[in-house]
């Protein structure tokens, strides 16, 4: 039955297709919508590190920024839909997985890289100074916890399936350090120790707040292959707590299970 149908559908259209006339001059008049194409951009890191990064700029600039952490090709699917709610939006690479040594003296550096990022955004003249946010994912998602928790310019930060690194190295609990600045956090059943950290860290979260955990899913950014909704659910929230618009649906502090 439904091959008939999906075959009688497509008759259908080839008719509707061939019956209607459209002059050639009209039909190439209307452009076809082009991908956004971010710009190439390097910063300054630690020990001389050169740090490459895309650059999806906002439909009106300056503006509010956020950072996605590490594999910057990797977020091409869904920075153009974040940029294009007006902010913009760089992806950038960092040492994690990507060179060997001591795990603890890489996410060490990757955090510090990651204030210097901030830092050399800010004398760009598409940002609007000290308005960031902080995505990542597994232990980029710890990453982006310990960086926004020491730095005052990030207004809030998302995990994705968060992986703790080094933060018990640090002197101060980074959620306690986060203060009253709002804070998202997903991960999925399936994960184990992973969801009961996202669990915890949204017990002791002091500012808003909202945990996701789905009953399945994949880790990290493919959440957003598993979840389609979380990409706009995440835009939700850039908008409410980055941009500071409150007609956002998304309550202040929730448990979605």
């Amino acid at each position: 039955m439904r091959r008939f149908r999906f075959r009688t559908l497509c008759a259908i259209a080839h008719l509707v297709v061939f019956a209607t006339v459209v002059p050639v001059s009209a039909a190439l008049s209307v452009p076809a919508p082009t991908p956004e194409v971010p710009k190439e951009m390097t910063f300054k890191g630690e020990n001389n590190l050169v740090i490459e990064g895309l650059f999806y700029s906002a439909p009106q600039t300056p503006a509010p920024t956020v950072i996605l952490l590490n594999f910057r090709t990797r977020w091409s699917d869904w920075a153009p839909m974040w940029s294009t709610r007006g902010f913009n939006v760089v992806a950038i690479d960092l040492l994690i997985y990507n060179v060997g040594g001591s795990l603890d003296a890489t996410i060490k550096q990757d955090v510090n890289d990651i204030l210097l990022v901030m830092d050399q955004l800010n004398s760009d003249p598409a940002v609007i100074p000290h308005q960031f946010a902080l995505i990542g994912g597994s232990l980029m998602g710890g990453d982006a916890l310990v960086t926004c928790s020491k730095a005052p310019d990030c207004k809030t930060a998302i995990l994705l399936s968060p992986t703790p690194t080094v933060e018990s190295e640090y002197s101060e609990d980074p959620m306690v350090a986060m203060g009253n600045r709002p804070i998202m956090i997903v991960a999925s059943r399936g994960e184990g120790i992973i969801a009961d950290t996202a669990r915890d860290y949204a017990k002791r979260a002091r500012g808003y707040h909202l945990l996701l955990i789905y009953d399945w899913g994949f880790h990290a950014t493919a959440m957003f292959y598993a979840h389609p909704e979380l990409v706009d659910t995440v835009g939700d929230w850039l908008v409410t707590y980055l941009l500071n618009r409150r007609g956002s649906p998304l309550p202040p502090s929730s448990l979605v299970f």
